[in-house]
């Protein structure tokens, strides 16, 4: 694993996102949580707010198999690999999301409690090498990769990445093996592809894609919280009658950068408290003194 800030910076760089600055929108409940506890929420892929999410990509690999064992593309015995891709199997792949896009109207409505909330512009260097530098027994949440993902919009991209593992698996290389490694690649690739109706939102994603136990193990998505990868630190919160899970991972307070407050953010002492708070949890007078308003207009 990496562990220093080069190789770090390396990671970034093959993403183009070394030195770039990424915001996350969120309501001034969430920042509260963030600078008190000083963690950074982790959200399973497999309940984000909408099916096109993880599904969208999951989809289109499993109607790509689906034509070319058809066709006759490849072995038939192959058809076990599309009975893989069931979401559940997702459920230990964790994200936190950002933006590169700056005071971006559209997501202070979805994010930050209807333009009330704040965008923090995160440090991702800081933030992953914080991760990885962490004492194990005190401070690591869970024990596996944090690698950061730019979020791809183009289906022509998701297809082409599919297609090329799949030509993989011809007569000649139909194994076990080669198909979990196979399945394991394409489902560590879902994360970072989203439905072309979401490009307006130019995400970035850290994910985090704690050891988990081997597949051949006998429900293995379910038990995998009983692995110890996962120290008791897999929380739940509860949505619409279902149980959401999370991780909390710490986050230094020196990774954020700037922070931009929302369109419909409170004024005078409601702005001097929110200062009053930052500065009582670690935030740096610079960052306090260059707090920015959003100049977006915003209609209830």
């Amino acid at each position: 694993m990496p562990a220093d800030a080069r190789c770090i910076a390396e990671l970034l760089a093959g993403q183009n996102l070394d030195g770039v600055p990424v915001y996350h929108y969120t309501s001034v409940a969430s920042l509260q949580q963030i600078l008190e506890k000083k963690t950074l929420r982790f959200g399973s892929v497999f309940f984000m707010n909408d099916q096109l999410e993880v599904d969208w990509f999951l989809g289109i690999t499993r109607d790509a198999i689906s034509k070319r064992l058809s066709a006759g593309q490849i072995n038939p015995d192959l058809s076990a690999l599309s009975d893989q891709f069931r979401l559940g199997e997702l459920s230990h792949v964790f994200a936190a999301c950002f933006s590169l896009a700056e005071d971006d109207l559209a997501q202070w409505r979805q994010y930050a409690d209807e333009g009330r909330g704040v965008a923090l512009q995160f440090d991702l260097k800081q933030v992953i090498c914080h991760y990885y530098n962490a004492d194990e027994e005190s401070e690591r949440i869970v024990h596996g990769e944090c690698l950061p993902e730019r979020v791809s919009y183009e289906e022509s991209k998701a297809r082409d990445i599919i297609d090329a593992f799949l030509d993989d698996l011809n007569d000649s290389t139909c194994d076990w093996a080669t198909t979990s490694f196979v399945g394991d690649c394409l489902y560590k690739l879902a994360p970072g592809h989203k439905h072309p109706s979401f490009k307006s939102e130019r995400e970035v994603r850290l994910l985090l894609r704690p050891r988990v136990p081997q597949r051949d193990i006998p429900d293995a998505t379910f038990r995998q919280l009983d692995n110890p990868a996962f120290p008791g630190k897999v929380r739940f919160r509860e949505r619409n009658g279902v149980l959401i899970p999370y991780v909390d991972v710490r986050v230094p307070v020196e990774a954020i950068q700037s922070i931009w407050i929302g369109p419909r953010f409170g004024r005078g002492i409601a702005e001097e408290s929110f200062r009053l708070f930052l500065a009582g949890h670690g935030v740096s007078q610079e960052v306090i003194f260059n707090i920015k308003r959003s100049d977006s207009s915003y209609c209830a």
